[in-house]
């Protein structure tokens, strides 16, 4: 531990060693049994296989257990599991609102009780301000700066310490993935559009589920597809899924492979 100032709280504490993504959702990358033991890291100039978590000193131990007691640990329990449960999307798939569009199926307010929206959308602010308050240097070479307006930044972190609503000018969006679920995670990063990234709107994934946030001009779409505006829509669909595991393919063609991943498949050719 270090002492320092929480970047929550604003107070003198003892800093724990503070998780991006929580270490939980590590811990789910890796096939049981698989000699591939820990995730693989594919960027344009390498694949990798890595057991490196993002995390340094951010938080207080009570900041700590806010996050883990409002979001963190009821996504653990509901995360998609080997034995193919998946109790967040069950009980949303549960819930009586749906319409359906090109794209999968739109699920709105009232949810299934199973189904628990707040847990949902303090997780994924909890992560975009985390990305955002703290400078995470010493992992350049696995993240990319998801940074936010400065008025943007502060209002989540009040709304995180229950000071104040989530922001108004802020989009906060989720997708379920409708089918099998694919060990893929994304840390925090720009969106795209039309090939090139977007000036105001990010994104992450872990397994099964995809939270993006866009600020400045926000489409009305946008605000109609929102959690945290009226009517409260999740979008079921396995696209985003199916675009990210194409994004990865199209990095092999200049991605080299090193280290043990390389040995690996070397094996399993022969």
């Amino acid at each position: 531990m270090r002492l320092g100032i929480c970047a929550l709280c604003k107070q003198s504490a003892e800093l724990q060693d503070s998780h991006l993504i929580p270490a939980g959702v590590y811990r789910a990358l890796p096939e049981p049994g698989n000699a591939i033991r820990n995730p693989i890291l594919v960027t344009a100039q390498t694949t990798v296989q890595t057991s490196e978590q993002v995390s340094d000193y951010l938080l207080c131990k009570g900041c700590e257990l806010r996050f883990q007691q409002n979001g963190e640990d009821w996504l653990m329990r509901n995360r998609p599991h080997r034995n193919g449960r998946f109790p967040l999307r069950e009980a949303l798939l549960r819930s009586p609102n749906k319409s359906t569009i090109p794209m999968g199926d739109v699920y709105k307010a009232d949810f299934d009780p199973g189904f628990d929206l707040e847990k949902l959308i303090y997780f994924g602010a909890s992560v975009f301000w985390r990305s955002s308050a703290h400078h995470w240097n010493s992992y350049r070479h696995l993240v990319t700066p998801a940074k936010l307006p400065s008025d943007l930044e502060e209002k989540l972190r009040l709304f995180l310490l229950h000071e104040n609503g989530f922001p108004t000018d802020l989009v906060l969006l989720i997708t379920v993935t409708a089918s099998k679920v694919w060990p893929l995670m994304a840390h925090p990063q720009r969106m795209k559009e039309g090939g090139r990234a977007a000036p105001n709107a990010y994104s992450f994934m872990i397994p099964g589920i995809q939270f993006r946030v866009i600020y400045g001009d926000i489409p009305d779409e946008m605000k109609g597809a929102s959690v945290t505006l009226c009517p409260h829509a999740v979008l079921v669909t396995d696209h985003v899924q199916s675009e990210i595991r194409a994004d990865a393919h199209g990095l092999r063609s200049t991605s080299r492979l090193v280290g043990s991943i390389a040995t690996l498949l070397s094996n399993s050719d022969n």
